[in-house]
C-alpha cells in the first residue's frame, strides 16, 4: 500500500548502489533474440516488472517498474522491514541504439537514473555504464513481468472508447471489472447488469473474456452496457498504469480505462 504521506524522495540504499559498481569485469549483456531484431521491435515489453532487491539495512527493496506504452515509466519501492519507507517516482525511457536497453530518466533531480537489459518477460538492472551485474547477488537485481496486476482488484470504469461512463444515465450503480485469481472468473457491472464470465491471460499482456451469465434487470439506458458487452468481446490485450487499467483492441488501441484508488495497490 502507498502512503502518499510517508513517500519519500528516497535513492538506492548504499549497499545497493555499492553492488551496482562491481563491474570490473563485466561486460554489455547480449540479447537472445535472432539477429536483426531486438527488444524494442520484437518484445512486447510494456507492462509491469516486479522484485525484491538487496537492502543493507532492511529486509530488502520491493521493487515494481511500470514500463508504459507511451515511453513514460512509474518506480514505486518500498523498504521492507522499515514501516512507512517508500518511493514513488515518475519519468520517461527511451532505448539505446542497441535496442535492448532502457534508460529511466526521471522527473526529479534527485530521483534514480536506471538502465534496464529488455529480455522476455523480465529485465535487469545494469551498472550505470550499461554493463550486466557480475556479483554473487547477480540474480537478484533481475525482475520478472508481474501478470497479477490487474487480479483480485475492483477496477472502476471511467471511460469506454473515449467517452466517460456516466452512472447517472443507467440504475446509477458504478460500473466495475473484478478478476479473480482463484477461480479465473470475472465480475462486472456497466451501471445495470451484473456480467460474469471466464478470462485468461497470457504472456504478452494478452487477455481474453469469455462472457457468461448476465442479470435481465430493464434499466433506463442501456447503451453503456450494450458498450461494455463490446469491449469485452474486442479486448486482447491489457495494460496496467499504477492505478489505471486500460483495455486494448487487437490494433493495441484504447477502448476502456479503469482505475482503482491508490491506497488499494
Amino acid at each position: 500500500m502507498i502512503n502518499k504521506n510517508t513517500i519519500k524522495n528516497l535513492g538506492f540504499s548504499a549497499f545497493a548502489i555499492a553492488m551496482l559498481s562491481l563491474s570490473a569485469c563485466s561486460t554489455t549483456p547480449k540479447s537472445s533474440l535472432p539477429d536483426g531484431h531486438t527488444a524494442k521491435t520484437s518484445l512486447d515489453y510494456p507492462g509491469v516488472y516486479l522484485g525484491v532487491l538487496p537492502c543493507a539495512d532492511c529486509s530488502g527493496i520491493k521493487t515494481r517498474i511500470y514500463l508504459n506504452k507511451d515511453n513514460t515509466y512509474i518506480l514505486q519501492q518500498d523498504y521492507l522491514g522499515k514501516n512507512g519507507t517508500n518511493i514513488l517516482e515518475n519519468g520517461t525511457y527511451s532505448f539505446d541504439e542497441s535496442g535492448n536497453v532502457v534508460n529511466l530518466k526521471p522527473k526529479t533531480k534527485n530521483g534514480q537514473s536506471l538502465k534496464l537489459f529488455v529480455g522476455e518477460d523480465s529485465v535487469s538492472m545494469l551498472n550505470q555504464d550499461g554493463t550486466k551485474i557480475t556479483s554473487s547477488l547477480k540474480d537478484h537485481y533481475v525482475l520478472t513481468k508481474d501478470y497479477n496486476q490487474l487480479l483480485n482488484k475492483k477496477w472502476y470504469l471511467k471511460e469506454m472508447y473515449g467517452k466517460a461512463f456516466d452512472a447517472q444515465k443507467t440504475s446509477k450503480k458504478e460500473g466495475y471489472l473484478s478478476l479473480d485469481e482463484k477461480t479465473s472468473r470475472f465480475s462486472s457491472n456497466a451501471g445495470c447488469n451484473q456480467m460474469n464470465g471466464a478470462f485468461t491471460v497470457e504472456p504478452g499482456n494478452k487477455i481474453n473474456f469469455n462472457q457468461g451469465m448476465a442479470t435481465m434487470m430493464s434499466c433506463q439506458d442501456m447503451e453503456a452496457e450494450i458498450t461494455f458487452g463490446k469491449v469485452l468481446k474486442e479486448t486482447k490485450y491489457f495494460d496496467v498504469q499504477l492505478d489505471k487499467l486500460l483495455l486494448l483492441n487487437s490494433k493495441h488501441e484504447t477502448i476502456a480505462t479503469f482505475k482503482v484508488p491508490v491506497s488499494k495497490l
